[in-house]
């Protein structure tokens, strides 16, 4: 049960419209950038960066922080903009205690 961001924001778009609520970015703070070689030998980018985001309710003025980290690889350019996509997601699935299906736990890490 993998959730994408896309269906992560279609699913969540017409409620927050409706609820008047709005996700805005307000800090990156980058932390790591890294090139290593694969186990296949390919060069890979990785990107590691802290996002803040204010989920803003537009007519009361309140608002939540939501502080993320945002992980993106790449063999190209794209590593950065992974991270902001994972960074966006993460931070509406903890917004809205969203199941993903997603447990970092259950996949030991390899490298």
């Amino acid at each position: 049960r993998y959730a994408s961001v896309e269906n992560v924001i279609a699913s969540l778009r017409p409620e927050m419209v409706r609820e008047q609520l709005i996700l805005l970015r307000t800090a990156v703070e980058p932390l790591r950038l890294e090139v290593f070689e694969s186990r296949s030998g390919s060069r890979q980018n990785r990107t590691l960066v802290k996002y803040t985001f204010e989920l803003l309710h537009g007519p009361s003025g309140q608002s939540q922080t939501i502080v993320v980290l945002g992980e993106g690889m790449d063999v190209g350019d794209k590593s950065s903009n992974k991270a902001m996509t994972a960074a966006r997601k993460y931070a509406m699935v903890m917004a809205f205690n969203i199941e993903t299906g997603n447990d970092p736990d259950d996949t030991s890490s390899q490298q």
